[in-house]
């Protein structure tokens, strides 16, 4: 009598982990890609930033406020890195504050002489594949 409430037991208790592993979602390695996942909570969207404005146009000696603006991922937590491709030739650029949009803000001042198009780079320091760019165009004083 006693080895068969032992065996009775056992198999209740088996069957009551086997149910409770059966209940679990299951993971595979592509949980974080697929939207129809059991766990949405998984998926993060990867890191965009757009600048504004793409396209100026401005005089030799002049400054304009460039933005720069994460979306995805942690954007809010984000900072950005400008660069210019022309290098010294093509102005500076001063890195400022986030605003209340929550896009990071940067002084463009065009340089004293050339011709230009000058190319404003901004990128996600955190995700440096997040590339935004702005073309400067140089127009005569009037």
């Amino acid at each position: 009598m006693q080895q068969g409430f032992t065996r009775k037991t056992n198999k209740i208790l088996l069957l009551g982990v086997l149910s409770l592993f059966a209940s679990l979602p299951a993971y595979s390695g592509n949980n974080d890609l697929d939207h129809a996942s059991s766990n949405p909570h998984r998926i993060v969207a990867t890191p965009t930033l757009t600048i504004s404005p793409e396209t100026l146009q401005m005089t030799l000696g002049a400054q304009v406020i460039l933005s720069a603006k994460a979306s995805g991922g942690e954007a809010m937590l984000f900072s950005v890195d400008w660069s210019i491709r022309e290098g010294e030739n093509g102005g500076r650029i001063e890195p400022g504050i986030r605003n209340s949009s929550g896009a990071i803000e940067a002084t463009y001042f065009s340089p004293g002489s050339g011709l230009g198009p000058f190319h404003i780079e901004a990128k996600l320091h955190e995700y440096p594949s997040a590339i935004a760019k702005a073309i400067i165009y140089i127009v005569p004083a009037h």
